[in-house]
């Protein structure tokens, strides 16, 4: 799918995009350099699989994915999202009680002129995120940000040279709540994570990742572990 304009597409249902292994679907700028990436509400559940979105942007929230309201829902499975751009959650912003999952998804190369270089999770909204690499995006605050009495898990994950800080658990309200469970998190470790377990803070020894290659080294501490 090219955006030979500066257009967002608007999902006020579902949306169903599902490619193959071998066969991706590709959400890109065409003749322009920037599109506006894809905006779900609507409360309905929406899947993307087998994906790249890259070189969407916002001047507010959610470069890639912005999701937002009560019972809408997004799945994301064998995603990649770079080089997407926005003042908040650079690939994506998660608000206003909706629910994103995600899993075996790449975060690279995106950036927040605010805070999330990658992911923002705010105002009571759920996410979560299994086996996921966050790598390479910036922000002046973090990669990952939840916030607004946001509830995010992350599991089986990477986060590695996003700059200043890899995640921020907002402190007001007090129902913010990050868990992070058995990812590679480089340091320094951040403060107010609010259930952690069995996270190590190694070098995940990616084949080339100058070359954007993320696939792990037989010896790398993240492989069966």
């Amino acid at each position: 799918v090219l955006f030979d304009a500066d257009y967002a597409l608007v999902v006020q249902g579902r949306l169903h995009a599902v490619g193959a292994a071998q066969d991706s679907i590709r959400f890109l700028a065409g003749a322009t350099r920037k599109w506006g990436g894809i905006r779900f509400s609507g409360g309905d559940t929406s899947t993307i699989a087998f994906a790249r979105v890259s070189g969407g942007h916002s001047s507010f929230r959610g470069g890639a994915v912005y999701v937002e309201g009560t019972a809408t829902r997004l799945g994301l499975f064998h995603c990649v999202m770079s080089g997407n751009k926005a003042e908040e959650g650079g690939a994506i912003f998660c608000f206003n009680y909706a629910v994103v999952t995600a899993a075996n998804c790449l975060f690279h190369n995106n950036n927040a002129s605010a805070y999330g270089g990658a992911v923002t999770t705010y105002y009571y909204s759920k996410a979560s995120f299994a086996n996921c690499t966050v790598v390479g995006n910036s922000a002046p605050d973090a990669a990952v940000v939840n916030d607004g009495g946001g509830e995010t898990v992350w599991s089986n994950s990477i986060f590695w040279a996003n700059g200043v800080q890899q995640l921020r658990n907002g402190t007001s309200p007090s129902s913010n709540r990050i868990d992070l469970r058995y990812s590679d998190v480089q340091g320094p470790f951040p403060a107010n994570v609010t259930n952690v377990l069995g996270n190590i803070s190694s070098d995940p020894l990616f084949v080339n990742s100058d070359a954007g290659d993320f696939r792990l080294q037989n010896r790398s501490p993240c492989r069966d572990s």
